[in-house]
């Protein structure tokens, strides 16, 4: 059984709906090598329509060409 998790605050959807009525969408890119609560900072991508990118343990030169492709796809360059 999976279990959804909640943000813990709302300071991030506070802030999702001040970047929704300023008309702007927020892609975030996590690249954490400790535990972070991204269902807490995933909630401004969630409402403004962006996307989380997250890189689990980064390392420069192994994870640098996802980045850039995945860059490139949401600037489309």
């Amino acid at each position: 059984m999976q279990t959804l998790l909640s943000p813990q605050t709302n300071f991030y959807t506070k802030l999702g709906h001040e970047c929704v009525a300023a008309g702007c969408s927020v892609d975030l890119f996590l690249f954490p090598n400790s535990y972070i609560d991204v269902a807490t900072v995933a909630e401004v991508p969630r409402l403004t329509g962006g996307k989380v990118h997250k890189y689990s343990y980064f390392q420069v030169g192994l994870a640098y060409l996802f980045i850039i492709t995945d860059k490139n796809l949401l600037l489309n360059v």
